[in-house]
């Protein structure tokens, strides 16, 4: 056993809080006292689907295994590491822990109902999960203020393998402005009173220009305010604890802008404006959101419609669904085909290839940022940090999915576009891409 692993065995179950989950994960923060070695540390819990029959009030539960799903560090050692950058990823190490530990955790968390209501009912800790994932603490430490941020796609379509009735679309808007339009009409209840021209687009976040760096936060931050934190493009925490959009949360997370703000900003700016002010130099300072739209685009030669051209083709003799998940050694092997490649034009790559890349692409596409800043000043020893996160692989088989989902949102944008242009004889504004 090692050092690691006989700390976390020994460490209480409420020496760990709630930190934050996604759709496959939930995150807990050592915030105990007593071990050197996990302080500054979390770790990352696999969680299984709860399902409750039809026929009985009983609630069962399907474990989180399956190979693509599964958290595997060797894949961001191997894979991602050296994609972006060991300043820009997050050390992570797999940990063996008993099922007893894992139990625990969960019935401290449900008696101090650290987690959403609309989480309970669709899924649990997976307590079958035979490890965690250590990794750093970008959240918790006194004075630290983070921010995560889910930027999303981050450049256009090339044209070339795009449909005539998609290209006049993807050409000139991003997939995170159109896909809104698709949630907009899914979802009516959900809408906020934010303009479409005054939305959030992921190519000013990408773009490295100083003013539309800026305007994205705010929109993100305004986006934030308006939903009332329910949007999950953007969250806050301040000491830990996540931000929310009550009275008392926000004059905490004001307060600590201003700790960061120079004494010259006007006393009246509003959280938007301030946001904007303290968070913008960090993200332009970090290679890491150009470094994350190079790889989507780059890795994604072809759109979701070219590489479904392939796999149709009448002279491909391979089905999606002969194709398996790749393992690990298959994505090592493909990462040093990819690296080595001077063209990386579709017509240089097998069919299996290309699909890597797409799913990779995907993953980069759907991947979270963090910045930390330490307060009330970051120091020589405390600098801020830029780190992108959950990074796992995507599943082969949701490449049908990202097809239909594809058509689905071209065919809603078009139709909204229409609509829009004719009942208010004003031309829809497109998106700019970042320049390469």
């Amino acid at each position: 056993m090692t050092s690691t692993q006989s700390e976390i065995s020994a460490s209480q179950p409420s020496d760990w809080s709630y930190t934050a989950e996604g759709g496959a994960n939930l995150v807990l923060s050592y915030t105990g006292t007593t071990s050197a070695i996990l302080r500054g540390k979390a770790i990352r819990l696999r969680k299984r689907k709860v399902i409750k029959p039809v026929s009985s009030s009983s609630v069962t539960t399907t474990s989180g295994h399956d190979p693509a799903g599964e958290v595997d560090v060797r894949f961001s050692d191997q894979v991602i590491l050296p994609l972006l950058g060991k300043d820009q990823v997050v050390q992570t190490e797999k940990v063996p822990v008993e099922k007893a530990f894992l139990q625990g955790l969960a019935d401290v968390m449900r008696t101090r109902k650290d987690r959403p209501v609309n989480r309970v009912e669709v899924d649990e800790v997976d307590t079958q999960s035979p490890c965690v994932v250590l990794t750093e603490d970008l959240i918790h430490g006194p004075g630290v203020l983070a921010v995560e941020i889910k930027p999303k796609w981050g450049f256009l379509p090339s044209p070339t393998h795009l449909s005539s009735e998609s290209k006049p679309y993807k050409t000139q808007h991003c997939r995170f402005c159109m896909h809104s339009r698709l949630k907009a009409q899914e979802e009516p209840s959900s809408n906020t009173p934010i303009s479409y021209d005054d939305r959030y687009c992921p190519l000013d976040l990408y773009s490295r220009d100083e003013v539309r760096v800026s305007n994205a936060v705010k929109a993100l931050v305004r986006l934030f305010l308006a939903s009332e934190g329910s949007a999950n493009n953007l969250r806050f925490f301040v000491n830990g604890k996540k931000v929310s959009t009550s009275s008392e949360d926000l004059n905490v997370f004001e307060a600590r802008l201003r700790d960061l703000a120079p004494n010259s900003l006007p006393s009246q700016i509003d959280l938007a404006e301030l946001a904007s002010t303290i968070l913008v130099p960090h993200l332009l300072e970090s290679p890491l959101l150009s470094t994350l739209s190079r790889l989507q685009s780059s890795l994604d030669s072809l759109d979701i419609e070219g590489v479904f051209a392939l796999l149709e083709d009448p002279s491909n003799p391979t089905s999606l669904e002969s194709l398996s998940q790749p393992t690990v050694e298959e994505w090592v092997s493909w990462l040093e085909r990819w690296t080595c490649t001077s063209s990386r034009d579709s017509k240089d790559s097998t069919l299996e290839d290309t699909i890597l890349s797409y799913l990779l692409s995907a993953t980069f596409k759907d991947c979270s940022i963090i910045l930390r800043i330490p307060l009330p000043v970051p120091t020589a020893s405390q600098s801020s940090s830029l780190k992108a996160i959950d990074l796992d692989p995507k599943p082969i088989a949701r490449l049908s999915k990202y097809r239909k989902l594809d058509r689905e949102i071209v065919d809603s944008f078009s139709a909204w576009k229409s609509h829009e242009e004719a009942t208010t004889s004003r031309r829809v504004p497109p998106c700019v891409a970042p320049s390469r």
